[in-house]
């Protein structure tokens, strides 16, 4: 057999064979975890551009947490909802305790009172330092304010 009738014979259907009629149902099929063979159910492809030290974490957590990246970048997408859904959540009213107290300086009008009652959303005495302190007339005006923005 000489080289055309090699190069004919290739070009043959024939030879290739039948051509697919409709593509393969791989295509649709959920992904497969490589490692296991446990199936994700993750369909959709998501193509990322990260900076190198971004990428070796999150394969560091998920190696440490013995997951998928993905499964990490999941979690912490409902950690990030969780949290905004807690920004958005109107605050409570901050309830304030009387004490009396020598010697403090307001915190929001700054002044000076020798004795005189403070206000404070303290639990006790004991942790009056670790906490805001206000006069009578800054209370006043903190509790308008509460009232007008609930």
């Amino acid at each position: 057999m000489n080289k055309w009738e090699k190069v004919k014979r290739l070009r043959s259907l024939e030879v290739l064979g039948e051509a697919p009629q409709e593509a393969s149902q791989n295509l649709q099929a959920p992904e497969l975890a490589p490692s296991d063979k446990r199936i994700t159910g993750r369909t959709k492809p998501l193509s990322l551009k990260a900076k190198p030290e971004f990428h070796r974490e999150l394969k560091k957590l998920a190696t440490e947490k013995e997951c998928l990246m993905i499964e990490v970048l999941e979690e912490a997408l409902e950690v990030y909802k969780k949290s905004m859904l807690s920004k958005n959540k109107p605050k409570k009213p901050i309830q304030l305790n009387q004490f009396w107290k020598v010697n403090f300086i307001c915190d929001k009008c700054q002044k000076k009172f020798k004795k005189s009652i403070v206000f404070s959303p303290a639990p006790s005495l004991d942790y009056l330092n670790d906490y805001p302190t206000y006069c009578v007339d800054c209370k006043e005006e903190k509790l308008r304010r509460q009232k007008i923005n609930a």
